[in-house]
């Protein structure tokens, strides 16, 4: 099984919002190499931004962002998430 995941996807796996626990089922099974999660490194730019603005709101983002950033690249590393480079080619092709 593979699941995509946009930005506000993986937000809820790392804040508490509605439908949280649909994408923590899904990292579970990542986790246990059931799933292969997979999100574009423009995702990753746009998660740094909403994380960023998090801590001009005063919500200490900057330890879920490192959370965040360890469990993408430990998936990653199991090969249990894959992250896609967006380029001009990638998109031409659509």
């Amino acid at each position: 099984m593979s699941a995509t995941m946009d930005t506000s996807a993986i937000v809820k796996r790392y804040v508490g919002e509605s439908e949280s626990r649909l994408v923590d089922r899904v990292f579970e099974k990542a986790h246990k190499d059931l799933a292969i999660i997979v999100s574009s490194y423009w995702n990753i730019g746009e998660l740094a931004v909403v994380f960023d603005e998090y801590e001009k709101l005063s919500l200490n983002a900057s330890e879920t962002s490192k959370m965040m950033i360890r469990e993408l690249r430990m998936l990653c590393r199991a090969r249990s998430a894959v992250l896609i480079n967006v380029t001009p080619r990638l998109i031409r092709n659509l």
